[in-house]
């Protein structure tokens, strides 16, 4: 927990807004950055106890925010699967702070103009 004047707020909840993220990307994000190999999309699936489809979209939201990156993997037989992995966490954190340093130096400016 984060105390700020009137409010505490809670790490997961500043991980989430700095990067835009729903419950089921943060979930899916703290999941992979707990693990040091790749995972499919069906392993993401089961060890979340949510549906293909849905893990399939909380993937998506977290490549997009660039959060994740994926490896194509070709099939013997034909065709392809996808790996996934997080980006580094320190890169992670380097981004949080670069957010953060920007929304205080909004609320300085905004402090000063008031």
């Amino acid at each position: 927990m984060i105390s700020f004047a009137c409010k505490t707020v809670d790490l997961r909840d500043l991980i989430m807004c700095s990067f835009g993220l729903t419950k089921g990307e943060y979930k899916l994000l703290t999941y992979l950055m707990g693990k040091k190999e790749e995972k499919t999309i069906i392993e993401l699936a089961k060890c979340s106890k949510i549906d293909r489809s849905t893990a399939q979209k909380n993937i998506s939201g977290l490549l997009q925010k660039k959060l994740v990156t994926r490896r194509q993997i070709n099939q013997e037989n034909g065709g392809y699967s996808y790996c996934y992995h997080t980006i580094n966490k320190e890169l992670a954190k380097e981004r949080i702070t670069k957010i953060l340093n920007k929304w205080t130096k909004n609320v300085v400016s905004s402090i000063k103009d008031w």
